[in-house]
């Protein structure tokens, strides 16, 4: 349909394509995320019913590898629901909470379905006794995410 208005139209990988990058961005997002080890750090992601969700549960996997017990990843459309991540955060027992997007862009979701004040994710854990803060920061302003945005293009394009 757009054929038309471009010349050359070409994409790059996902930001997760293979175990590699799941390890920087755990490294990435970890040197720029601090807080405390008696908070838990839940990152919101989209979700999708295709399978390629899947990631979300590989991802939340290996930062309990690599010795993140208090960091959770869940999704506002799929599997692990708000639902799942509350009840796992309950059950470590964290008292409190830092929310942030698992999320290009810091946009509509991350205002409203993680942060409103209304049916989110912060008012569910705010219902649920869970003391909740919130990291309004998208994965695009991390540079170490940019730069593996770049890398993926590069390898794509043979540069």
């Amino acid at each position: 349909e757009y054929k038309d208005r471009f010349k050359v139209l070409k994409t790059g990988r996902p930001l997760i394509y293979s175990t590699d990058d799941m390890e920087r961005i755990i490294s990435v997002l970890m040197k720029e995320i601090n807080i405390d080890k008696e908070s838990a750090l839940v990152f919101m992601g989209h979700g999708t019913e295709h399978y390629v969700n899947t990631v979300y549960g590989a991802l939340d996997y290996m930062f309990k590898e690599k010795g993140y017990v208090n960091v959770f990843v869940g999704a506002v459309e799929a599997y692990p629901s708000l639902d799942n991540v509350i009840g796992l955060v309950k059950k470590a027992g964290y008292k409190k909470a830092v929310l942030t997007p698992f999320m290009l862009v810091a946009g509509d979701h991350a205002n409203n379905d993680m942060a409103g004040d209304e049916n989110s994710w912060k008012s569910a854990f705010t219902e649920n006794g869970i003391k909740t803060d919130v990291i309004m920061k998208g994965l695009g302003e991390y540079a170490g995410i940019q730069e593996l945005y770049i890398k993926h293009i590069k390898m794509y394009l043979g540069i």
